[in-house]
């Protein structure tokens, strides 16, 4: 299923938006707002999407290590066969 481009929405670089929704403990929300008011953003998604790049990137790595050591399948890596 694709958006309909009047709906579409892109970030300044022209990334694709997606709407995330869920429900999160308040007092992670709490922490959030508060750090994301001290440093002067607009909102508390500036600081969602920044930490959720750096886990998204870390994740990233950390699987390209593993497809480095281990192969596409760790089960039959060195020491496995």
């Amino acid at each position: 299923m694709t958006d309909s481009p009047a709906f579409s929405r892109t970030n300044a670089q022209g990334e694709p938006l997606v709407d995330m929704r869920g429900n999160t403990p308040r007092w992670i929300v709490d922490v959030i707002d508060a750090v994301s008011q001290s440093r002067g953003d607009d909102g508390r998604f500036p600081l969602v999407n920044e930490i959720l790049a750096d886990w998204a990137r870390a994740e990233l790595h950390r699987t390209s290590l593993i497809n480095r050591i281990c192969g596409d399948n760790p089960l039959l890596s060195e020491g496995r066969k």
